[in-house]
């Protein structure tokens, strides 16, 4: 099932654009992290203000904790998100 509501939501987003931090999260879903790390790449492209979930959703740990850091890292979130951990 998770799978088919995947492609339904690429079929939704080829014509209404959804965000590639949703994308990112469901296909992170599905177990594919290299594809939710380039459409996290594609958010920090576009500038998505979604980006800060990124600190406070536990979901985005599953990305490992090495890229997780490194986009906290990127998209300057690190000392909050560890503010939360702590």
């Amino acid at each position: 099932g998770a799978e088919k509501a995947m492609a339904e939501l690429e079929r939704i987003h080829a014509a209404q654009p959804v965000s590639a931090v949703h994308r990112a999260l469901a296909t992170l879903g599905l177990g594919d992290r290299k594809r939710a790390l380039e459409l996290i790449e594609e958010a920090i492209e576009e500038h998505d203000v979604r980006l800060v979930f990124l600190g406070v959703e536990g979901r985005w740990q599953d990305l490992g904790e090495d890229q997780y850091q490194a986009i906290l890292e990127r998209v300057g979130l690190s000392p909050f998100a560890h503010g939360l951990a702590d």
